[in-house]
């Protein structure tokens, strides 16, 4: 039996594929299992996967019928998987040596953890990087996260077998383009969530991708997870789906460039705070570290226009009631022109 299974879904994935296979193939943690499902591919796809499978048994091809889509391909795979740990990777993506070695590792050494992603590096067409990102780490700042978008790298996953056994997860065919923004909400209702720091895939961008083709349907599809994923923790919480897309951008504070009416809609993650910090499980100094900086960013990132209309809002005085030494912290950071250090 191996330590992991890697799921990888794919259809006319040519490409891109040698490179994702190769850096998967080369891990410096060996005991793993390969699951490749070809869905229906009519490129040169199916010959480079018989291809490696031939060269190195670790990797096992998945035949589809027909294309059956990316969701239905992904159960499959989660249904034969054999590991102790189950991995994703897209066929358009390129995993560091490292990768299953680090997460393995972590999973080992944090029984509770059932859930483990990682930072990663926004990649172009041909690999570079474009930009680095680092999800909060612990389960509290990923739960929080989770309310307003999926900050979760899908092909950055690791997650416990047992999870999918014992409670029957699946990905949910009825959530195009954001089946794993779903699964990870629902999965985190029964295990915590974390992190780590080093970034452990290269996410690559190009016009082909589900986020490129689908953005504005995966948009949609994300606003109404993170609305349900709101209603979980404030049931009695008056949001619309067109709500929850607008309080996307209000995950890390009050966008600079809120408008009057968005500046409203900001009560809202304040009475999200207050709601989560009442749930079992949370850290409360994580959260109200969250928080603080909440407030810091949506203090200090105004011209004195945007300040204006802040203080015209009554958004401030929200923010007094939640933590009055963090504003007040922020508001004298703020005349000191951003100068004062320490912490906020």
């Amino acid at each position: 039996m191996p330590a992991i299974s890697c799921i990888m879904a794919v259809h006319n994935g040519e490409r891109f594929l040698r490179e994702a296979v190769d850096s998967l193939l080369r891990q410096s943690f060996g005991d793993f299992e390969l699951l490749t499902i070809n869905d229906g591919s009519r490129d040169a796809t199916p010959g480079l996967l018989q291809q490696y499978a031939q060269r190195d048994p670790r990797l096992v091809v998945i035949e589809n019928p027909t294309n059956l889509g990316l969701t239905p391909s992904l159960n499959r795979g989660l249904e034969q998987a054999r590991g102790e740990f189950i991995a994703r990777m897209d066929a358009d993506d390129i995993a560091e040596p490292n990768r299953f070695e680090l997460q393995a590792a972590f999973l080992r050494a944090h029984p509770e953890v059932g859930l483990l992603a990682s930072g990663y590096h926004v990649a172009d067409d041909e690999g570079r990087t474009l930009r680095t990102l680092h999800p909060g780490a612990t389960d509290t700042e990923i739960r929080w996260d989770l309310l307003f978008a999926n900050t979760l790298c899908h092909s950055t996953t690791m997650f416990r077998a047992s999870l999918i056994r014992r409670y029957g997860l699946r990905y949910n065919p009825a959530k195009l383009h954001v089946e794993d923004y779903d699964l990870w909400s629902r999965m985190l209702t029964v295990t915590r969530g974390a992190n780590l720091f080093e970034p452990l895939v290269r996410l690559r961008q190009h016009p082909g991708s589900v986020s490129s083709v689908h953005a504005e349907a995966q948009m949609r599809a994300a606003a109404a997870i993170a609305r349900d994923n709101m209603r979980a923790i404030d049931p009695g919480l008056d949001l619309t789906e067109e709500d929850a897309r607008r309080l996307r951008p209000f995950r890390t504070g009050a966008p600079a460039d809120a408008t009057p009416a968005d500046l409203q809609l900001a009560r809202l993650p304040l009475r999200l705070f207050r709601a989560m910090m009442a749930q079992p499980g949370i850290d409360a100094p994580v959260l109200r570290r969250v928080r603080r900086a909440w407030i810091r960013k949506t203090i200090l990132d105004r011209t004195p226009d945007q300040w204006s209309a802040l203080r015209r809002s009554g958004l401030l005085g929200g923010m007094f009631q939640a933590d009055a030494m963090g504003v007040m912290r922020a508001i004298l950071r703020r005349a000191c022109g951003g100068q004062m250090r320490g912490k906020v």
